[in-house]
């Protein structure tokens, strides 16, 4: 049986880093602190990758979370995980980004929203 709902968050930034602070976690885990979370960024491998595709599937409902701290353009590496997800009829992107290209990707999607507050992310669980 699957769980109910699962958070991808990815990570846009020029620069890796391996130092995540993300605030939009830490406040939906402190509402929901059994809610399972998955995340990657730009600069991810590609077992990392795979793995995110196959997370979003362990659950009824995802939502796949893309954020950024700056204005990069380098999504290539999220290509393949960027192709795949639109296929899959549970997963909701919420797009907190300034990428152009992530944009134009999903905008068409029904179950894409752009920059959603920390709170109206808590209404999607």
């Amino acid at each position: 049986m699957k769980e109910k709902t699962g958070i991808l968050f990815i990570q846009l930034s020029d620069e890796i880093t391996y130092k995540f602070t993300n605030k939009l976690k830490e406040s939906v885990l402190s509402s929901f602190p059994s809610l399972t979370c998955f995340e990657i960024d730009n600069h991810s491998n590609t077992i990392l990758i795979n793995y995110a595709l196959k997370f979003v599937d362990l659950f009824e409902n995802a939502l796949v979370v893309i954020q950024s701290e700056s204005d990069t353009q380098k999504i290539s590496s999220l290509t393949q995980l960027f192709r795949q997800l639109p296929k899959k009829e549970h997963v909701v992107f919420i797009d907190n980004s300034n990428n152009k290209m992530i944009n134009l990707l999903f905008k068409r999607e029904n179950n894409y929203q752009k920059n959603l507050s920390g709170e109206d992310v808590l209404r999607l669980i």
